[in-house]
């Protein structure tokens, strides 16, 4: 396409620019990266709700557990096929839960990464 800029002055006289070629691609290319990543939960530390996101660098079977500070399962946020490269969401309601210092640790294939969090009432 090929565009030129008008110019009026204020005594009403007017002039164009010399035409430009303006390139304006029709499609974009976009490739997201894959990488196995555990974030850290968003607030921390939350009281009671917090949001923790993860992605996966390839297709399969994850798990994402909360753990109690002895290291004992309490609750399970995600338990299924996950893909790349979306990039997971998932919530935790502690209401239920006492005050302190949590685990979490996400699987998938041969992979695993853990964080902790806190909860403050």
């Amino acid at each position: 396409m090929y565009y030129r800029l008008r110019q009026i002055d204020f005594n009403g006289a007017n002039a164009y620019s010399d035409p430009i070629l303006i390139d304006i691609p029709t499609s974009v290319s976009l490739s997201l990266p894959t990488e196995f990543r555990l974030e850290q939960n968003v607030p921390n530390p939350f009281n009671p709700n917090t949001e923790i996101q993860f992605s996966v660098d390839s297709p399969g079977q994850a798990s994402l557990v909360v753990f109690n500070i002895l290291g004992k399962p309490i609750a399970t946020l995600f338990q299924g096929y996950a893909e790349p490269p979306k990039i997971y969401s998932v919530q935790w309601d502690a209401q239920g839960f006492p005050s302190g210092l949590y685990f979490y640790k996400l699987e998938s294939g041969n992979k695993t990464s853990m964080k902790k969090m806190t909860l403050l009432k």
